[in-house]
């Protein structure tokens, strides 16, 4: 088939610019269109391992993107298999939020071996060019979020999930025709593949936009959730994430003057522990409430907790406390305490044994170098125990004075001490005072008490509402 322009293009033999209107090359001598079926215009982008191409298709001049891997260059032969694999998700993918696939072939002629990936070529610009020094409204951020979250909707709906991990402003094109978004650049997403669970035991992504999971090469559906939300600081600040990071690598978002509602549900999107994060269905579902309530400042709305009744029958404050209460809503404080009871011991009475003993033996050089040691195991227990006391007492101020509310379980875990081999449970839970929504953790023993989603009743301290205690309708469990 001739070619028919004459503008600059670029041969498929040699990868050299050549304006010819021949099928031969004038340099080398090769087809200069690729396998015959398509000219290569221009290059997209290159990497380490191959370039993607806008080519045009020759039996109808459609335009397309073309993605190039060259054997030669692949670190291995699992980054080629990796490569197959990911055609054949992208092939299976159907969603106006993604880049249409076309067809994927290996070409062996010319200059080198190499697979190729035909893709949609999406006629528009990216996030990171259209709002690059201008300022964006946050209800047209929100937007944004919300769209993009439908598309994670559809990612995520596959068994295993498709997770991106590589959500950032400069892959998320906005289409000149309708301005729709479009979701581009799915190289990241072959380590997920290959694990065959949505995660993923290799590192890919973007600094300032990666979840902290993704460092560990633990990527899920939620680190692409996390993507979109660092997306969105990256566009209404417009300064990489990274810059507004602590030391913690946490995504500091008071530079941001959002109003309270927005910052609440952003910040929930960037929590470090993915648990925490919303799915794509709901942060779509929340953003788009957003946008329809409008900013608020002093009276955020969480529809996922429940309602204010609790229909828990306690006595009104003061309330006396029930047998056994340390045991059951202060099980750490009876840890420290017994922590710090045990080495209290062994630094006061150790020491004292110590010096009868050496003193009568005359090693009072051994003296000396023994005691530093067990005053570190008497300060240790004294703060242990000192700290342990003080949460008994503020859990029993919580009991005795505390207003009732409700509240939900989001995430379950198990503690990191243990007495007598066991270690109690921790519930994660949210409740809401005055309109503010407030997460606190409560450990118990007993296990069946709660798990995720579970709604429960708890008691906070009306003077300071963040302290509470997680309680069931039986009071005395």
């Amino acid at each position: 088939m001739s070619l028919t322009t004459t503008a600059e293009v670029i041969c498929a033999s040699c990868t050299e610019y050549v304006s010819q209107v021949d099928d031969l090359c004038p340099q080398c001598g090769g087809p200069i269109g690729l396998r015959g079926e398509y000219l290569l215009l221009d290059v997209l982008g290159q990497g380490a391992q191959g370039t993607t191409y806008l080519a045009e298709r020759l039996d109808d001049g459609q335009r397309v993107a073309i993605k190039e891997m060259l054997v030669r260059r692949a670190n291995s032969l699992k980054a080629l298999e990796l490569f197959e694999r990911e055609a054949r998700v992208l092939e299976s993918l159907d969603h106006p939020g993604l880049p249409h696939f076309y067809e994927d072939f290996l070409e062996e002629a010319g200059r080198s071996s190499a697979f190729f990936l035909v893709q949609e070529w999406i006629d528009g610009s990216p996030l990171d060019e259209l709002y690059d020094g201008r300022p964006i409204r946050v209800e047209e951020l929100l937007e944004i979020m919300a769209e993009l979250c439908d598309t994670l909707a559809y990612l995520q709906s596959y068994s295993p999930p498709v997770v991106h991990r590589d959500i950032k402003p400069e892959n998320i094109m906005r289409r000149r025709s309708d301005g729709s978004l479009v979701l581009i650049d799915f190289g990241s997403v072959r380590a997920a593949i290959a694990d065959g669970d949505g995660g993923g035991s290799t590192v890919a992504g973007t600094f300032g936009y990666m979840a902290p999971e993704q460092f560990m090469g633990q990527a899920s559906p939620a680190s692409d959730i996390y993507g979109v939300a660092a997306t969105g600081v990256a566009l209404l600040a417009d300064r990489d994430p990274q810059e507004l990071m602590n030391q913690h690598r946490q995504i500091e978002l008071d530079s941001l003057n959002l109003p309270d509602n927005y910052a609440e549900f952003l910040q929930r999107m960037l929590a470090i522990d993915p648990e925490d994060r919303p799915s794509a269905t709901d942060a779509g579902a929340t953003l788009r409430r957003l946008i329809t309530e409008g900013p608020r400042n002093g009276e955020i709305q969480n529809t996922d907790l429940p309602s204010s009744s609790t229909g828990l029958d306690l006595p009104s404050p003061p309330r006396s406390l029930p047998d056994g209460f340390f045991k059951e809503f202060a099980p750490q404080s009876h840890f420290f305490v017994l922590f710090g009871a045990i080495f209290l011991s062994v630094g006061t009475g150790v020491p004292m044994v110590l010096t009868v003993v050496f003193a009568q033996q005359g090693l009072i050089s051994a003296l000396f170098t023994t005691l530093p040691l067990m005053g570190i195991f008497g300060t240790i227990g004294l703060v242990s125990f000192l700290g342990g006391l003080r949460s008994r007492r503020r859990a029993a101020q919580v009991w005795r004075l505390g207003h009732i509310t409700t509240g939900k379980v989001y995430r379950t875990s198990q503690a990191n001490y243990s007495v007598n081999r066991r270690s109690p449970r921790v519930y994660h839970y949210r409740y809401e005072v005055d309109g503010r929504p407030i997460e606190a953790t409560f450990h118990s023993w007993n296990y069946l008490l709660a798990e995720r989603g579970t709604p429960v009743n708890v008691i906070y301290d009306p003077q300071a509402p963040s302290k509470s205690l997680m309680v069931t309708e039986r009071a005395d469990l």
